[in-house]
């Protein structure tokens, strides 16, 4: 069964179709994601999405804290937290920091966040390999789209595909919307 990630400027997003239920099934990944109570129009009980904060803080050493981890130990405006990787990835920003002693590119932490998220949702699947479907911004450009596969590559080695995220939008609204009816779809991200 594909897992699908939304690799997101604020908070990334990773599922995967349960095939029993006929529905989409969020993946927690319980150190790394938190909790975001949502609800839907003309529904009474509120629902509970999973997100990963897009969030990466490099600790002294080797140590590295992603996700809701940075953000539960009060990390995310520290110097040595990167956040935004993926507007920067966008902007093809090369700009480095010196972090411990040590020089971190954007590149380099947007790659280790997503190399990270990965290998806890491959983890999560007792080591598998799925395919992956990948959503990408519509104004993304090669060197993203190129960049993000690549990366993936390293950590998922079946299929790897790469939808817009407009298009993504659609398919997840296709069984709620009937013929005939009008709906406004809005992804306000970052």
């Amino acid at each position: 069964m594909p897992i699908a990630i939304d690799f997101g400027t604020c908070n990334t997003v990773i599922a995967r179709w349960n095939e029993t239920r006929g529905a989409v099934d969020q993946i927690r990944l319980d150190s790394i994601s938190r909790s975001f109570p949502y609800s839907l129009p003309g529904e009474s009980a509120p629902r509970e999405a999973w997100v990963i904060p897009s969030l990466i803080h490099y600790g002294e050493g080797e140590t590295c804290a992603i996700g809701e981890q940075v953000a539960a130990a009060g990390l995310t405006n520290e110097r040595a937290t990167f956040q935004w990787v993926k507007l920067e990835m966008l902007r093809n920003n090369t700009r480095s920091r010196k972090i411990n002693g040590r020089l971190i590119s954007y590149p380099e932490a947007a790659a280790e966040l997503l190399k990270r998220m990965l290998l806890f949702t491959k983890g999560s699947l007792g080591g598998r390999n799925e395919d992956l479907i990948i959503t990408v911004p519509v104004e993304a450009f090669d060197h993203y789209i190129d960049w993000i596969r690549e990366t993936a590559a390293n950590i998922f080695h079946h299929d790897i595909r790469v939808i817009d995220e407009a298009t993504a939008c659609i398919f997840g609204y296709q069984d709620r919307v009937g013929d005939g009816e009008v709906h406004m779809i809005v992804d306000f991200g970052g």
